[in-house]
């Protein structure tokens, strides 16, 4: 998250200083409400749930997201460690360098992300992939039933397949 600015007073500010002035602190108050997520940060998680984050670019490692979290990122954000998603989730615009697991208490709405190691599902967890990429013959491995597994309008490797999910619209790259 970006460290809250701290607004400086200052005696001498002319009229035109003191405008500038006012200019930055309105500006750092929408930052600050912007809860973004710098690669060295740690994940923001002040609430118990409904927390929301926005990664930007650069290597992230991997973060515990809580309960009704949202996580949304910049195109060039990358998680770099294996990741884990225990609660329910929904994530946009991620690279995944690494595997993702869900375990059985997961339900997790991927949209726009980039997978560049397979998804593995414990059974009992619930995904929906909407517009993801599967790269590097990446895959969903779902040890639960076809129905908690959907892939939907994705492009994957012709060599990849999918085990218990169910396919709308898929495209091979």
């Amino acid at each position: 998250m970006v460290k809250p600015y701290v607004k400086r007073e200052s005696p001498a500010l002319s009229s035109e200083g003191l405008d500038k002035q006012r200019f930055r602190d309105e500006l750092w108050k929408v930052v600050n409400q912007l809860n973004l997520k710098m690669p060295s940060a740690p994940y923001p998680s002040e609430k118990e749930k409904n927390n929301s984050s926005t990664f930007t670019p650069g290597s992230h490692k991997g973060f515990t997201p809580k309960e009704d979290d949202f996580i949304d990122s910049s195109a060039e954000a990358i998680i770099s460690a294996e990741q884990t998603f225990t609660s329910v989730n929904r994530v946009n615009n991620l690279t995944f360098a690494t595997a993702v697991n869900l375990t059985p208490s997961a339900s997790v709405i991927f949209n726009g992300c980039r997978f560049n190691a397979s998804i593995t599902m414990e059974n009992g967890a619930k995904a929906h992939f909407i517009g993801c990429m599967f790269r590097n013959n990446s895959f969903v491995n779902n040890a639960g039933v076809v129905a908690n597994a959907y892939v939907i309008g994705c492009v994957k490797s012709p060599t990849a397949t999918h085990i218990n999910t169910t396919i709308i619209a898929q495209t091979d790259y």
